[in-house]
């Protein structure tokens, strides 16, 4: 079932890049080296260097100056850890609002348009306060049988994320997905 949600995500995202999903995944496993950072090189592949922002912790994400959110359909967010109340509260109005408050360097703040859909790697089951009524956050447990498997691992990022036909399966498979 959760696989079937999570191309479909891909899949909307896709379809209609214009739009936001609204959810923050949170791909989860406690083992480290088991593949949930692949997600990055996924969304840079099928959809563009120039549509996927990754950042390495939260405080990235929320920084004062953020023109690099322009125009972008993705930000991964690496390794978040045990985000206060505070914190997990404002990631609320980055993932449901459709703008944003753009500040270049120099320059006054401008509300622009938000096409931003917030996905984050996690060690820690409970990254983020996540309340009863929240309907935004999707924990993603990622099998962590792969960890260790030099041999996938190895032909994953140096074959089929450098092969333009494989990443052109992925994108019409997405593109064709109802």
């Amino acid at each position: 079932y959760k696989m079937e949600w999570l191309l479909c995500y891909f899949a909307f995202k896709l379809q209609n890049p214009h739009r936001k999903v609204q959810k923050f995944l949170i791909a989860f496993c406690n083992a480290c080296g088991c593949g949930k950072t692949s997600v990055r090189i996924f969304c840079e592949k099928i959809y563009g260097v120039d549509k996927t922002l990754f950042c390495e912790n939260l405080e990235e994400l929320q920084k004062d100056e953020n023109s690099e959110f322009l125009n972008k359909m993705f930000c991964i967010v690496d390794d978040i850890e045990k985000a206060s109340r505070k914190t997990s509260d404002s990631l609320k109005g980055k993932i449901s609002s459709d703008t944003f408050k753009y500040k270049k360097l120099y320059h006054d703040r401008k509300t622009m348009p938000s096409y931003l859909d917030l996905i984050a790697t996690s060690n820690a089951r409970e990254p983020t306060f996540i309340g009863n009524d929240n309907r935004r956050t999707e924990l993603v447990v990622i099998n962590p049988e792969l960890k260790g498997n030099r041999t996938f691992w190895k032909g994953f990022y140096e074959e089929d994320c450098q092969n333009p036909e494989i990443a052109g399966i992925w994108f019409h498979f997405l593109a064709n997905k109802e």
